[in-house]
């Protein structure tokens, strides 16, 4: 899922040269609480929809850059990349950039979310497990191992946190009865923080989805 595959290109990037009035409405037809600022094709900042028009209506977008981040990804990084950004900066569009630092495009967090929402991680049927072990000790072959011996299938596994010198894994399992494999994680000194049968991590997750997309569309 690289980022090139997801850049859109629906709007103009801002200029200095153009008007705070238009920036605002800029904001207003597309939602976003950032806008790229481009100078001779090269990204130079990413303006904030914080600034006040009553007091900065007669300025230009170049009068505003205090009111503005610089962040981005490039073109060849990950999805996940771009999803780090979004939720470093807070923001929910990210301007994307080639080597140059040339301006390409944007993507925005909405969309990033939409294709997560669409892995096997998600629509896959099966059991989740939230576990927990020493950074150290644990081993993403191991807990693959662990969880093959009992003859099932990892759907997918992500590092949920780290909590001092401890390490959370959720992972997404393609068996429903997990009771086995608990037993089995528990003698190689995992501990088993959560487990979600189907129905459950689904409900939870949609409830979570749901959420996020009504922030987004806010």
């Amino acid at each position: 899922m690289i980022v090139d595959e997801y850049i859109n290109n629906d709007f103009k990037p801002l200029s200095k040269e153009d008007s705070a009035e238009f920036a605002l409405q800029l904001f207003d037809s597309y939602n976003y609480n950032y806008l790229p600022v481009v100078e001779d094709g090269m990204l130079i900042a990413c303006l904030s929809s914080d600034f006040d028009l009553e007091i900065e209506s007669e300025n230009k977008v170049g009068d505003l850059l205090d009111y503005s981040e610089l962040f981005f990804v490039q073109n060849n990084s990950s999805l996940l990349d771009a999803l780090k950004v979004s939720g470093n900066s807070d923001t929910n569009m990210i301007p994307v950039v080639g080597d140059r630092n040339e301006y390409l495009g944007y993507v925005s967090q909405g969309d990033i979310m939409s294709v997560f929402s669409k892995s096997p991680f998600f629509t896959e049927m099966g059991g989740v497990l939230v576990v927990k072990k020493s950074i150290k000790e644990y081993g993403v072959s191991e807990v693959a191992q662990i969880i093959e011996s009992e003859n099932a299938k990892i759907l997918g596994l992500f590092v949920s946190e780290f909590t001092g010198d401890e390490v959370v894994l959720t992972i997404k399992i393609n068996q429903i009865r997990l009771g086995v494999i608990e037993a089995s994680l528990k003698r190689f000194g995992y501990s088993i923080l959560e487990s979600y049968h189907e129905n459950k991590f689904n409900d939870d997750m949609k409830d979570r989805y749901d959420a996020l997309m009504s922030y987004l569309d806010v």
